[in-house]
């Protein structure tokens, strides 16, 4: 057979995109063996810290950590689920443990992706399991590669556990839901519901985006005339929104937007700076890899939907609904602090801006098949083609890389190859020495010589008194922490 014959079948194309997906992920991970506590992690970590130091258990660290989150919610913010979480980051327990937090977030967020591409494709369009599985692998591959802030998304768990985690968490909660609404028994909807009122208890956009997603679902089966469905998500939907609006009018909130978030909009406003924010995105983020691997979903596309029975009927609607879902994602920021959010909340809006995109592509592309008039399925994707999209896809990715930078992996590659991690990491374990001396009162530390880009994302300053520094010294029982900023290697 002429190889411009030959065909690539979809099950050998899974295979190829999860082979590429394992290789862009395992240098990300690989690196977490030099990663390092923080920031925040210190603040929060400190009571189920110091309870462990003294002699506690794991069970008196519990204790602290949900002491510690009511605290917090009657003085600082509502995000009950969050904060406990982050009350017990691993380095709590033992400072080498925290080379798992970018585990537990890529297991999280790729677990929480996978799931729901199978899902969709399986439950909802009827295609094989193995479209979902290139859906999935290929999103996973340009976020690995492009998330704009990968430092505070993977790496840094305060920030990490708050979005990525949460997000993740949330993809896996609407596949529990799309069951639920199927055949789902008690026991799923008692799983749900506990869902819900964990999420609920996480970041205020997740919890938005969530309830949005509840309100739409529901609507949605009662206008397909599947009101079995719609009661069965009844109960989790309204302690989804009851749990929210626990963590948005937590006194908390009220207490931290007097005293640091001044001049921001009001809510009118703030909803319509976020479909500013949401247009501006969509485009400032169709970097030239997410078009080409919009065309190797595109090329897939075509050849499956053929098969499909689910009618596409109303793409325009879908887009408009996903622009608008896209859109709420910036009100909270917007509302609250008058910008889009720091750089792992607009992580979390990347993420879901390209599953947005290829559902939308793949949306509009099952109108146009069904309109032509074709209903058998080709076996297989055009050979040629295929890798021809895949080499672009390379190609963009490159010249993305020199005009624009930002590739994770080159960054990855870079702080392991240079043994710029390896340094930090020696360095910090250099600074945890002196902090775990009980003798010194006074921790005087050096400054990082040259910290990763991927690994690094906030550290002391000259001042003692700011509260990097107070939280670090806190944490480990010291009157001052000071940052020797005269020393220079």
């Amino acid at each position: 057979m002429q190889i411009t014959r030959q065909r690539l079948s979809s099950r050998t194309l899974a295979g190829l995109v999860l082979c590429a997906f394992t290789l862009c992920l395992a240098p990300l991970l690989y690196l977490s063996r030099y990663d390092v506590p923080c920031a925040d992690d210190y603040i929060f970590g400190t009571a189920a810290h110091l309870a462990l130091v003294h002699g506690g258990n794991f069970r008196d660290a519990v204790a602290a950590a949900l002491e510690h989150t009511a605290f917090i919610y009657r003085t600082w913010q509502g995000s009950y689920a969050a904060v406990f979480l982050m009350s017990l980051q691993p380095a709590v327990f033992s400072e080498r443990l925290y080379f798992l937090t970018p585990w537990l977030m890529s297991v999280s967020l790729f677990g929480g992706l996978f799931a729901l591409c199978l899902c969709l494709m399986d439950k909802i369009f009827g295609l094989s399991r193995h479209i979902g599985t290139i859906l999935a692998g290929i999103i996973g591959i340009l976020y690995l590669l492009l998330m704009p802030y990968p430092s505070e998304t993977l790496y840094w768990y305060n920030g990490s556990v708050y979005y990525t985690f949460f997000h993740g968490i949330a993809m896996l909660a609407i596949v529990l839901a799309i069951d639920t609404a199927k055949r789902g028994g008690a026991l799923q909807i008692a799983g749900l519901s506990f869902l819900a009122a964990f999420l609920a208890g996480g970041n205020l956009v997740t919890g938005l985006t969530l309830c949005l997603l509840a309100l739409s679902g529901i609507a949605l089966l009662l206008i397909e005339k599947n009101p079995a469905g719609a009661k069965r998500l009844l109960l989790p939907s309204l302690i989804l929104l009851i749990c929210f609006c626990i963590n948005v009018f937590a006194p908390g909130n009220a207490v931290r937007a007097a005293s640091e978030m001044t001049h921001t909009p009001n809510a009118v406003a703030a909803i319509l700076a976020s479909f500013q924010k949401g247009l501006y995105y969509s485009f400032f983020w169709c970097r030239l890899p997410v078009l080409g691997g919009m065309l190797v979903l595109g090329l897939l596309f075509r050849a499956v939907l053929p098969g499909c029975s689910f009618r596409f009927r109303f793409p325009g609607l879908v887009s408009l609904w996903s622009y608008c879902l896209f859109s709420a994602m910036f009100c909270p920021p917007m509302y609250a602090m008058n910008f889009e959010g720091p750089g792992r909340m607009r992580d979390m809006m990347f993420f879901t801006y390209l599953l947005l995109l290829a559902l939308n592509l793949f949306y509009w592309m099952g109108w146009l098949q069904q309109r032509s008039g074709v209903k058998e399925p080709v076996s297989g994707l055009p050979l040629l083609p295929t890798l021809g999209a895949i080499a672009l896809c390379l190609v963009l990715l490159a010249v993305s890389a020199v005009f624009r930078g930002g590739i994770s992996l080159v960054s990855a590659y870079t702080a392991l190859s240079h043994g710029q991690a390896a340094t930090y990491y020696q360095e910090a374990q250099e600074r945890l020495v002196i902090l775990k001396d009980p003798s010194i009162r006074v921790a005087e530390l050096k400054p990082y010589s040259d910290p990763p880009y991927l690994l690094f994302f906030d550290d002391l300053y000259d001042d003692p008194n700011c509260w990097q520094n107070r939280d670090m010294a806190n944490y480990y029982e010291k009157d001052k922490v000071v940052l020797l900023t005269e020393y220079h290697g």
